[in-house]
């Protein structure tokens, strides 16, 4: 599986590197773009890169312009280990529709890792996809922990 490597992914040098602050991050992926820069099926578009030692999760993902799409294409959004892990076989995508997460859309990195969106069984020509993210450095320096959140 190859990356569409001209793109640029979402920034997160904002992330407190030091501090147990939780930054949300949002960026979009725009599929024609992708698709100019070389994207076919089974390859990857790298949305957001983190450190270690990062509390990690993804709030939404959502369609905000329609996806024109191929016989049989699907979307799936995952980390470097596992290409689904946060949205698996997204086939709805009309502008404003919410991709269904996963369980494991909360993750604790202990490694370096990537979130990526991924095309699968056909092609995509064109959409816009958008990605919200919250994170907290929770480096062992710090002796922090994951936050926790309440309703």
């Amino acid at each position: 599986m190859a990356n569409v490597t001209t793109l640029s992914a979402g920034s997160n040098n904002s992330l407190a590197i030091g501090t147990s602050v939780p930054k949300t991050y949002k960026f979009e992926v725009d599929i024609a773009d992708a698709v100019t820069a070389g994207l076919l099926t089974t390859e990857y578009v790298t949305v957001f890169t983190f450190p270690a030692d990062t509390y990690l999760e993804i709030l939404n993902i959502e369609v905000t312009t329609a996806c024109s799409l191929g016989a049989g294409a699907r979307i799936d959004v995952g980390d470097t280990t596992d290409d689904d892990e946060f949205v698996t076989n997204a086939t709805t995508l009309t502008a404003g529709t919410n991709l269904t997460l996963t369980a494991d859309s909360v993750k604790t990195l202990v490694a370096a890792d990537e979130i990526r969106l991924k095309v699968t069984g056909g092609t995509i020509a064109s959409g816009v996809i958008s990605f919200v993210v919250r994170a907290t450095d929770i480096s062992p320096r710090l002796n922090a922990k994951a936050p926790t959140y309440t309703n």
